[in-house]
């Protein structure tokens, strides 16, 4: 053990003073920011990218309403870029300010995720983050009849599994050393309470989450383990109503089954699946994403691969038929309504061409109410067509055998094969999270498909595209497919001459910073343009440098094992890029590098990035590294960073565009 943990920390060594040394890394990322901003500001592209965002933004947007039973309401709105967000409070007498992102820090430094109304609606709970951490949030407290905020606040570890429990009293998970738990806070007297069995569940944000803790404490949504709930399989929940939870859980043989349990605060008093819980369907080859519950029928959204649908059940599990999504658009939502024509399903179609379109259908006659979904709504924008089609490649594994791959090609009907086009491959791969398959709009991405560009979108394995399976197909020691399916959907694209190499552009976030630069440097006659915002480079020191880390080793491996440290520094892009240090002068195709940092990064440590930068350059690549003090994990969303998101976007797409040579 003593052995492995000297390996541990002598690896990669010679860049480990950016970890550790404030003085030359704050006098380092100076270097590298002034290096970057001297080229950025003569960007031809800069100036109109940026008009654009800021246009496209600047509109107050309404992020949650809550109606209080004297019909008073509270409105918590963005009011544009660059302005602060508010908390206002209208009522019968008018509209009164409760709180200003802009009382506390300039330039939105300080963030509102969400509001919780306590029972007697005297108390406001309001969640806040600061410097862009999606990890560490701070509760604070408004007195909402003297409209002042109360002395005490609750640092909290995550923002949906908190609920009031009573009009003084909440319950939230905290930090306490390395150790994360549940406690009971009362507003007034400042006292925590441990918790040592609970589930949590907040019916007024809506049930996207379950958090429990029984000795372990598991951050995000899905449930795991006997010990955890009276279920053996991992689930996730569907819905939650003022009786049940609704359960999927995907079982051995990759199919999914849905249960329902009965609310409760007590994990102890949940009902298990031998007794009173009751099943109601199992569904196989489908994944379930989502569900709605009306009246005596439940409504399941799921997809296999590209393809989404709509299942409807009784209580009983009987079916009761399904709506098929087309192949060229998305299920971005839907609700149940019924009126004097039966049960309507109100359906919100996207894709990466057209924002949304709203389409009604008829449970009762099986049919569209006015218009059906046609091609055309969708393929066709100010007279420009468009194509979206789905695409096979066969694509190595570490195992030896082929596996197809599915990927997404989204064009302009009028471009042509003469390897002339610029390619846009966004990707994470990881963590069982969906990648663009399943179309969505992003006004950035289409401005790119608008001016010629091809959105391609392949499904890596590690994402949840055909379950589970397609996951642990990318996971711990599989996890160099997730490469290998990039790197071969690249060779695709120029074997069928959309484009040459260097024309083809990759870009991700986190796990996805990951997934471009691993993939890059093991094939580096792959790509042109390499995007990593925020990625996990040193694979080998993870569980160092990360606070979260442990939670990741399930989908990576464990640094700190012997074993698997080996299968990480085989696509560690901090071990792979010292490797071509020594064949610097040989490697003449190498591809461009943008690296992204969030400096204030709560959850991927900047170290990651920094070191990976001057490995890099080191080895003769071409990078430009951009560092904002601000900006933590979600740099690039606005919703949630503003002025600090408006310069991660600009940079990336006027860094697309200058290397291409195109005009905005």
């Amino acid at each position: 053990a003593a052995n492995e943990c000297v390996a541990l920390l002598s690896e990669s060594a010679k860049y480990n003073w950016l970890e550790v040394d404030s003085k030359k890394r704050t006098a380092w990322i100076r270097e590298q920011n002034s290096k970057f901003n001297s080229k950025f500001k003569n960007s031809k592209n800069r100036k109109a990218i940026e008009s654009n965002f800021i246009a496209a933004n600047q509109k107050p947007v309404a992020k949650q309403i809550l109606v209080l039973k004297d019909d008073s309401i509270v409105k918590l709105s963005k009011q544009g870029l660059g302005w602060p967000t508010e908390i206002m409070l209208q009522s019968r007498i008018g509209v009164e300010p409760l709180f200003s992102t802009g009382w506390i820090k300039k330039n939105n430094y300080i963030g509102i995720s969400r509001l919780l109304l306590s029972p007697d609606e005297k108390t406001l709970a309001v969640l806040t983050y600061e410097a862009g951490s999606i990890d560490d949030y701070k509760i604070i407290f408004i007195d909402l009849q003297s409209k002042v905020l109360l002395p005490r606040q609750l640092g909290v570890t995550t923002s949906d599994s908190i609920v009031w429990l009573s009009n003084s009293e909440i319950r939230a998970p905290i930090n306490e050393g390395q150790t994360r738990r549940f406690v009971d806070y009362n507003i007034n007297t400042g006292e925590k309470k441990a918790v040592e069995s609970s589930m949590v569940v907040s019916p007024q944000y809506g049930a996207w989450s379950i958090h429990m803790q029984t000795g372990e404490y598991f951050a995000h949504h899905p449930v795991y383990g006997s010990k955890k709930l009276p279920i053996s399989s991992p689930g996730k929940i569907l819905f939650v109503d003022d009786h049940y939870i609704y359960l999927s859980l995907e079982m051995n043989d990759t199919s999914f089954e849905v249960w329902r349990f009965r609310v409760s605060y007590d994990i102890n008093d949940i009902e298990d699946k031998q007794g009173s819980g009751q099943f109601i369907v199992s569904v196989r080859g489908w994944v379930i994403d989502n569900a709605q519950i009306f009246k005596d029928k439940i409504f399941l959204m799921g997809h296999w691969g590209a393809r989404e649908s709509i299942r409807i059940y009784s209580s009983d599990g009987d079916d009761l038929g399904f709506v098929p999504i087309p192949q060229y658009a998305t299920l971005d939502r839907f609700t149940v309504k019924s009126d004097q024509s039966g049960l309507n399903l109100v359906l919100h179609l996207t894709n990466e061409i057209v924002a949304e379109k709203q389409y009604i259908w008829n449970f009762d006659r099986e049919e569209w109410v006015g218009q059906a979904p046609q091609p055309d709504h969708f393929l066709k924008r100010a007279d420009q067509e468009y194509i979206t089609e789905i695409i096979y490649y066969d694509s190595q594994s570490v195992d030896g055998q082929s596996t197809q791959v599915p990927m997404r090609l989204t064009y302009r009907k009028d471009l042509v094969k003469d390897q002339s086009n610029a390619v846009l491959m966004d990707v994470y791969g990881g963590f069982a999270t969906p990648s663009h398959l399943l179309p969505s709009y992003d006004d950035n991405r289409f401005q790119f498909l608008k001016r010629g560009g091809i959105l391609a979108s392949p499904a890596l394995r590690g994402g949840n595209e055909f379950g589970s399976e397609w996951h642990n197909d990318g996971r711990r020691n599989n996890k160099p497919n997730t490469y290998y399916d990039l790197i071969e959907a690249s060779r695709w694209l120029q074997n069928q001459k959309w484009a040459k190499a260097k024309n083809i552009i990759i870009k991700g976030m986190s796990n996805g910073g990951l997934t471009v630069s691993a993939a890059a440097l093991v094939s580096l006659e792959s790509f042109g343009l390499v995007i990593s915002n925020n990625g996990v480079h040193d694979m080998l020191r993870k569980e160092v440098i990360d606070a979260g880390s442990s939670g990741w080793s399930d989908e990576y491996g464990d640094s700190r094992n012997v074993s698997d440290r080996e299968v990480l520094r085989a696509y560690s892009p901090l071990e792979l890029s010292r490797n071509l240090q020594t064949q610097k002068e040989q490697n003449t195709n190498k591809p461009h590098f943008l690296i992204l940092v969030g400096a204030s990064d709560s959850r991927v440590n900047p170290a990651h990035s920094y070191k990976f930068t001057q490995s890099l350059i080191d080895a003769g690549f071409d990078v430009q590294t951009s560092i904002t003090k601000n900006a933590g994990h979600w740099g690039i969303s606005y919703p949630h960073q503003d002025m600090v998101a408006w310069r991660f976007h600009t940079v990336i797409w006027s860094t697309i565009y200058d290397y291409l040579g195109w005009e905005y």
